[in-house]
């Protein structure tokens, strides 16, 4: 399994996990539309050339995730989605584990993510792999007290 940069089939196959409204603005925030379509769905995610990534077995995609520029050495790790079916398997550590090796590629010194509070399983995932909850910067949106903004000096690591 390794990672690969999203496209439209893959788009195609994530919008199937999204099962309501209430779990389309967790997930992707106030901008996307539920039910997700196709048509626009890239837009609306904001993707650019290379910045969404899944992980693909067998031609599928089963975890999604992007990497988002905050800064010149920061990227922000958003949107980390797996496969309703598919959970339980270890994917979304190894989504994350490639994303982070993409953003030392990429030259970031530090990575970051947001968490809901009512998630303790992602908070568990994400802390066994180094991040540590931080102060969230001043020019990031705000969005409640149930986020937890976290943070992972690239520095060091393998």
């Amino acid at each position: 399994m390794a990672l690969h940069r999203a496209d439209a089939a893959d788009l195609a196959t994530l919008s199937g996990w999204i099962a309501d409204a209430r779990e389309c603005l967790r997930w992707g925030g106030p901008q996307l539309r539920f039910p997700l379509e196709l048509p626009g769905l890239a837009e609306q995610l904001a993707m650019t050339d290379g910045n969404s990534f899944c992980l693909r077995e067998a031609g599928r995609c089963l975890a999604f995730g992007q990497l988002l520029v905050r800064g010149p050495h920061r990227l922000h790790l958003a949107r980390i989605l797996v496969d309703p079916a598919a959970r339980g398997r270890g994917l979304g550590r190894a989504l994350v584990v490639e994303l982070l090796a993409e953003a030392q590629r990429r030259r970031a010194r530090i990575a970051t993510l947001n968490v809901y509070r009512w998630n303790p399983v992602a908070q568990a995932l994400y802390g066994s792999l180094g991040f540590e909850e931080a102060d969230m910067p001043g020019d990031e949106a705000v969005r409640g007290d149930d986020v937890v903004f976290m943070s992972l000096e690239l520095s060091g690591r393998c």
